[in-house]
């Protein structure tokens, strides 16, 4: 049976990147918060939206290692990562600013749960960091 083509659009995709550690340290004794919590926030999110009719983004999760360098030093942070594309199938209504509204909405969700500063944000061309006051 040969494959063929059901919907075709316009690639949108997307990231959001957070520390597993709360807070802003660096001590050996802080503990990061399971990958498994940030996956129930983003699903918890999601079928939030769903049940209020609201559109959401599917996704993969994974987990990494953020490496950087900074004032104080070299770092080294677990980060969880949820990234994916604006369906061509399903969300060909959805506009570029209703996404960006989306990915900020879910990105304040992981940060509060994660208790997190900063939420690293990318949708197609551009990138953006969120910043809990």
């Amino acid at each position: 049976m040969a494959m063929t083509i059901e919907a075709a659009g316009v690639r949108r995709t997307f990231r959001l990147v957070a520390g597993l550690t709360p807070g802003y340290t660096h001590s050996p004794l802080a503990l990061p918060t399971p990958a498994d919590d940030a996956e129930y926030v983003i699903a918890r999110w999601q079928a939030d939206q769903e049940k209020d009719h609201k559109p959401h983004l599917n996704g993969v999760v994974s987990t990494g290692t953020a490496v950087y360098v900074g004032p104080n030093g070299r770092g080294r942070e677990p980060v969880v990562v949820f990234e994916g594309e604006v369906s061509v199938r399903d969300q060909t209504a959805l506009g570029d600013s209703e996404v960006v509204l989306l990915l900020n909405s879910l990105a304040d969700a992981l940060s509060a749960a994660l208790g997190q500063k900063r939420v690293h944000v990318a949708y197609r061309d551009e990138a953006w960091v969120l910043v809990r006051s």
